[in-house]
């Protein structure tokens, strides 16, 4: 709790925990919903509630959202998961704070990615039908901007996961709100996090997706060189989205979220 005994102005920074990025050529984790603002407050006890990040499901899977924070009466909305390849499930990135970057898509079905909530987040990022035997995800949506999009599956470009939001409320210049890279199909390159904490997605054969060293706490890294491999996990206490999983039904699980955070500021 956060206790004020005499009423005043604070600086309140509120995160909520980032989506897990989707398995087996997964779209990105959607960061977690962010407010980052000030307010009068009187003298009172608020009850504060950290949101975790979404935690890891099965293989073939979507990731789980995040989970809502609360603090000083508001809430923000837990980053939404990414999705999973159309041939496996649902390819569409869940709704969230952020929206969860859409999984790999078959030749007539395409994946779209999850909304963010206005005044939290983006959108993730939009795919393009499957060519050949291509099929990558997009990126999660970040608490700045939306992820990386795919405008076709033929050109080995990578999609990051989107932007948070950079502040200065520690006494430091750090970002929270990340959103998680997107897979790669077979040797096309996985997408980096978000600033933000946002985590790396992974490739079968091309090169991973780099996690985001610009927050409170660092994100990991993806995987390559095996099917199945793993995107890396959000940053604790960031909102950042898990990465997404690279391509094969192998893959154990999909990559967690950021845990969320609640930074206050005020004059003594």
């Amino acid at each position: 709790d956060f206790t004020v005994t005499s009423g005043g102005n604070v600086e309140y920074l509120i995160v909520a925990g980032g989506g897990a990025g989707g398995a087996h050529a997964g779209g990105g984790g959607g960061a977690g919903g962010l407010f980052i603002d000030n307010k009068n407050v009187d003298a009172q006890t608020f009850s504060i509630i950290i949101g975790g990040g979404g935690s890891s499901t099965g293989s073939d899977t979507r990731g789980n959202n995040g989970n809502d924070t609360s603090a000083l009466g508001l809430t923000v909305f837990g980053g939404g998961g990414g999705g999973t390849w159309a041939g496996a499930g649902n390819a569409s990135g869940k709704s969230g704070g952020s929206g969860g970057g859409a999984g790999g898509s078959q030749s007539t079905t395409v994946g779209i990615p999850g909304s963010g909530t206005v005044g939290q987040g983006n959108s993730g990022g939009t795919n393009s039908a499957r060519t050949g035997t291509n099929t990558s995800g997009t990126g999660g949506g970040g608490a700045g901007q939306s992820g990386d999009s795919r405008a076709n599956q033929t050109d080995n470009i990578k999609a990051d996961g989107g932007d948070g939001i950079m502040t200065d409320i520690t006494g430091s210049q750090l970002w929270f709100g990340g959103g998680g890279g997107s897979s790669g199909f077979d040797a096309v390159d996985a997408g980096d996090g978000g600033r933000g904490g946002g985590g790396g997605g992974a490739s079968k054969n091309g090169n991973y997706g780099l996690g985001d060293t610009n927050s409170i706490n660092n994100a990991g890294n993806g995987v390559t060189g095996s099917d199945g491999a793993l995107g890396g996990a959000g940053a604790v206490n960031s909102g950042g989205g898990g990465g997404g999983g690279g391509a094969g039904s192998s893959a154990p699980s999909t990559a967690q979220g950021g845990s969320g955070i609640v930074i206050i500021r005020y004059a003594i």
